[in-house]
């Protein structure tokens, strides 16, 4: 009679063996601390849920989707734990732990197809993609995100002046701010989608990082793995062709290098005698936020400075590749899967939801119109977990206090002609090449071909309807999920062309991209000055953790980077995110300029006592600043002409 195998020779246990070793190691030196943040924050997760489900993936998808899926895995683990026991370094470990027992449930083997080497041979242009897109990334960040110069610290590029936001969060969460209250506007309820910030601070705090190096990173690797699934997604549709290799890699070139015409606009600026290289450095030409002609932008810019989206992409995409598998193979732990990463997605990014749990509700459609019924296990087990998430979106928007507009023909010209070239502009050649898709691709070619028009049509038609955001311009991140099924079809498209066309049709598609990417290098405008930042590294050491600093709205300030709480945010942010910023600027006013005891009740009001006065706000304020000379405020810090004065009470 055979005897079963022990557990302890199972490669299970070994597993369970080795990570609990590295997870107690962590606890005791910051070097396996980071290893186990990299391994339980960016693989192990989901890697373990598609082992626990038993699903089948070859190597390629294997990677994309273990590594999409445990970012928001991980980072909803950890805050349930945090809000049950408080949130620090042993809880996030205790995440890891929780992890590892999961692991004598999973199935490591699975049905044998092709040798790992051998797809690894077989994948290295996608990798190699992907790798391009990582680097192109990662060298813009590292050369200008919080980088120490003569002049101060170095925050360059596109709508980095957002970045602030986003390290008041990642930092004045790892200092104590758990669960966040806003941090740019003390005691409000935070409505930002935060949780891409979260994970940030997870990993930030379990290595003993300063957050920005982290992101730099982060984001390179969420470039990474929007190529990896663009190119699974698009090989899923086209296996069938004997160009799939060739389309895939275009669609995932595509997706993420595509962009609009704008870079156009660079010609007519040289023709008119202008130095190129001045040029460059001085313009950004892809689509932006204050541009009229150009206002959609480039997935590469998102992937650079919108930390939200850039998570967002590879989820969305990640979770369509599943459901079409899913849908096409009747493979149900895929769909449930996909609805699992579907749902997952509200807390991270609101519009990559409600576009997802649109996709889904198209394809179900789709798919009982070609098969003129309605499977209701597939469906049920795609669809319930977006239930949950929808429910949490619900709240989110009741609570913050969101409407829904209607405003037809979102950003462009209200003429059908001109908005038609105006849509054409801005997709630039891809979205030419897609309606090339209807004529030219056949059904075998391009499978689902129907379905991703369906899906293009319905996020290019949300924004052209209603508006659910405070700016209207925000709505344009639903193009960025249009972008994706655009995108596959044209590779579709572009692989039936002649080969010698190739280049240049590429050329013209990613041109904005790279015009970007060459400004962004650039682009060197400081965020900090030395006398900032010098102030900056004292609050972080000797203020207390939740503590609430009075400064001026500026849009940047040494606040967010030491993690303290300010009281009111600047306009731009307080508009946009639905925060009472007129009624605390008004109060902040009064700190400043004000007497000393109307002063003392405006702090008390939002439960500070430290006061920030610098350049900003003696530049601003214009007033004689009675707090100075008043004997019940201390002065804590004075260099560089800045004082931070502390209320003695």
């Amino acid at each position: 009679m055979k005897q079963s195998p022990r557990f302890i020779d199972s490669p299970q246990f070994k597993a369970v063996a080795c990570l609990l070793a590295l997870t107690i190691a962590a606890a005791l030196h910051p070097l396996p601390a980071a290893v186990a943040g990299l391994l339980f924050l960016y693989f192990i997760p989901g890697y373990l849920l598609i082992r626990f489900l038993r699903i089948q993936l070859d190597l390629l998808p294997l990677l994309a989707v273990s590594a999409v899926a445990s970012i928001p895995l991980s980072t909803q683990l950890a805050y349930f734990l945090s809000l049950a026991f408080g949130y620090s370094r042993y809880t996030i470990l205790a995440s890891f732990a929780l992890w590892v027992l999961l692991t004598p449930f999973t199935e490591f083997k699975q049905t044998p197809r092709k040798r790992t080497s051998e797809q690894l041979k077989q994948n290295l242009l996608p990798l190699a993609g992907a790798a391009i897109a990582f680097f192109a990334v990662f060298i813009v960040l590292n050369q200008t995100l919080w980088v120490p110069s003569p002049e101060g610290i170095t925050v360059g590029g596109y709508n980095w002046a957002d970045y602030f936001v986003h390290l008041s969060i990642t930092e004045s969460t790892n200092a104590g701010n758990f669960p966040p209250t806003t941090p740019y506007s003390a005691g409000t309820q935070l409505s930002y989608h935060w949780f891409v910030d979260f994970h940030t601070a997870l990993f930030s705090k379990t290595a003993g990082l300063f957050s920005a190096p982290v992101v730099r990173l982060e984001n390179a690797w969420f470039a990474f793995l929007l190529f990896i699934a663009s190119y699974c997604l698009a090989l899923s549709l086209c296996n069938n062709s004997k160009h799939s290799k060739t389309i895939a890699f275009f669609a995932a070139l595509l997706i993420v290098f595509g962009g609009s015409l704008a870079w156009t606009q660079f010609f007519s600026d040289w023709n008119g005698g202008a130095n190129a290289m001045q040029l460059l450095a001085a313009t950004n030409y892809d689509g932006n936020s204050h541009s009229t002609q150009f206002p959609v932008m480039s997935t590469m810019t998102y992937l650079v400075v919108q930390r939200p989206q850039a998570v967002a992409l590879p989820i969305f995409v990640a979770a369509l590749f599943l459901a079409f598998e899913g849908l096409r193979r009747e493979d149900n732990k895929k769909l449930l899967l996909a609805g699992i990463l579907c749902a997952l997605l509200a807390p991270f990014q609101y519009a990559a939801f409600v576009s997802l749990a649109t996709a889904f509700l198209i394809m179900v459609a789709a798919k009982a119109l070609e098969e003129r019924r309605l499977r209701l296990n597939p469906s049920a087990l795609l669809l319930l977990p977006v239930l949950a998430g929808a429910a949490l979106v619900s709240q989110q928007a009741a609570a913050v206090g969101l409407s829904i507009k209607f405003e037809l023909g979102w950003m462009a010209p209200k003429e059908p002609l001109a908005a038609l070239l105006f849509y054409c502009l801005n997709f630039g050649a891809p979205v030419l090449l897609a309606l090339l898709a209807i004529f030219s691709v056949s059904k075998t070619e391009l499978r689902d071909k129907k379905t991703l028009f369906a899906l293009a049509a319905a996020f290019i038609i949300v924004p052209n309807i209603v508006t659910a955001t405070a700016f209207q311009w925000d709505m344009s991140k639903f193009f960025s999920y249009a972008w994706i099924p655009l995108c596959v079809l044209a590779a579709a498209a572009l692989a039936r062309i002649h080969k010698l066309l190739w280049p240049l049709l590429i050329a013209v598609s990613i041109a904005s991209s790279l015009f970007f990417l060459a400004w962004s290098m650039q682009s060197t405008w400081t965020a900090l000055t030395p006398a900032e930042y010098g102030a900056m590294q004292w609050m972080s050491a000797n203020l207390p953790q939740k503590a609430v600093v009075a400064n001026y709205w500026e849009q940047n300030s040494p606040i967010e980077a030491a993690g303290r709480l300010r009281i009111a945010p600047p306009d731009w942010i307080g508009f946009s995110h639905l925060l009472p910023y007129s009624e605390r600027q008004a109060d902040v006013r009064i700190i400043y300029c004000g007497t000393p005891d109307e002063s003392i009740l405006a702090l008390d009001k939002h439960a500070s006592r430290f006061v920030f006065l610098g350049p900003e706000e003696r530049n601003n304020l214009n007033c004689n600043f009675p707090i100075e000379s008043d004997s019940r405020f201390t002065t804590v810090y004075d260099d560089q002409g800045i004082k931070i004065l502390e209320l003695k009470k």
